[in-house]
């Protein structure tokens, strides 16, 4: 609701009635959010965001007077600010306000209004509100997320190691290695594998391939030529001075039996899978496959699919740390009993599209995802 909200015109569907009727609701508001940590992905790209730090013993500020409504307190400036919206209105209504070349699109229109509203007033307003937003914005990344995050950190690995290749190993070793990335206890408090080195970088258009190293070796791994384009498209100006390719077309997925969360190693020497989970197989022990009892050959490999895929998202969940609006434990019990509700086939569908909405940045309630 609140990314629908960003611009005007937008609405959300809920269903009304005993016909339980699809009906769009209006849902254009300001919204002002208080937090710690940091926001959703794509609540965080809406933003203007305003840290704050926990203030000096010999800082001092006017403190709000205790007893009184703080619009009381500030109904002079609220009077003040609606007789000038008031008489400027038609004039911010056809506004066209210059916009700095150093922020994306996103940014520009949080910032629209701002300048439209600065150049109204003149003076040193308008070049103040845009020396402003560039370095607010600029201190945000163009992507968020695991993916962004993981972009981020091969950037520095390519650009430390002075190299234009690295293997699959060893990007995986190095990030392992990193003490402040959720990198080094990725999955069940395992670092991360090559494997999922791959998943995370597939909706980027990247997959590994053959390379040559300096001493003849020839493992999997990726060439800077091939990260160079989502570095420009996904970190912006962080990118590195290297030119960069032809946009990668974006992977295919062939074999429709497999879907978008199958393995895609093929035969890269990467193993699928990296041991069981013990608490998932006991929730999910003897489950139905969704079609009123269990197969005598399907269910083992449908519920090792969907335990992949727990596996994945609840890594996900632990990487976002105190941030994380539920624990991996919660996310499991809510499979093991979605599983139970409607089938091992429907809760693969579920956990799908929640691990798609991941993959945006988008960490969804706890609630159904699929239809």
């Amino acid at each position: 609701m609140i990314d629908a909200g960003h611009q005007r015109g937008g609405v959300v569907l809920r269903c009304v009635g005993d016909d339980q009727e699809p009906t769009p609701f209006n849902c254009f508001a300001p919204v002002a959010i208080g937090m710690i940590g940091k926001p959703p992905g794509t609540i965080e790209d809406r933003s203007i965001p305003i840290s704050m730090r926990r203030r000096l013993p010999d800082e001092s500020v006017d403190r709000l007077k205790a007893g009184k409504s703080i619009r009381a307190q500030f109904i002079d400036v609220v009077q003040r600010c609606v007789r000038w919206a008031n008489d400027n209105r038609s004039a911010l209504a056809s506004a066209e306000p210059t916009l700095p070349g150093e922020i994306d699109d996103r940014a520009a229109d949080c910032w629209f209004a701002l300048f439209a509203i600065a150049d109204r007033c003149g003076g040193r307003w308008p070049e103040l509100s845009r020396s402003m937003a560039v370095a607010v914005m600029s201190g945000r990344d163009g992507a968020s997320g695991l993916g962004a995050q993981l972009l981020r950190d091969l950037r520095d690995l390519f650009e430390q190691n002075n190299t234009d290749r690295m293997s699959s190993a060893g990007i995986v070793i190095e990030l392992g290695g990193m003490e402040d990335r959720p990198w080094s206890e990725y999955r069940r408090g395992q670092p991360i594998t090559a494997r999922k080195l791959a998943k995370l970088l597939e909706p980027f258009g990247i997959a590994p391939k053959t390379i040559r190293l300096p001493k003849g070796e020839t493992p999997k791994g990726y060439l800077r030529d091939d990260l160079a384009d989502a570095w420009q498209r996904y970190l912006g100006q962080d990118s590195p001075p290297t030119p960069a390719s032809a946009a990668t077309p974006p992977h295919a997925f062939p074999d429709k039996d497999l879907g978008p969360f199958a393995s895609a190693t093929g035969s890269d020497g990467v193993a699928d899978r990296d041991g069981r989970n013990p608490l998932w197989e006991k929730a999910c022990g003897g489950v139905a496959d969704g079609n009123g009892g269990e197969s005598p050959s399907k269910p083992d490999g449908l519920r090792q699919r969907l335990e992949q895929l727990v596996a994945d998202l609840a890594a996900d969940i632990e990487g976002l740390g105190a941030t994380a609006p539920f624990t991996s434990i919660d996310l499991r019990r809510f499979y093991a009993d979605l599983t139970k509700q409607v089938g091992v086939r429907q809760a693969i569908r579920d956990a799908e599209a929640r691990y798609a909405a991941h993959l945006a940045g988008n960490f969804v309630p706890l609630r159904r995802v699929s239809p």
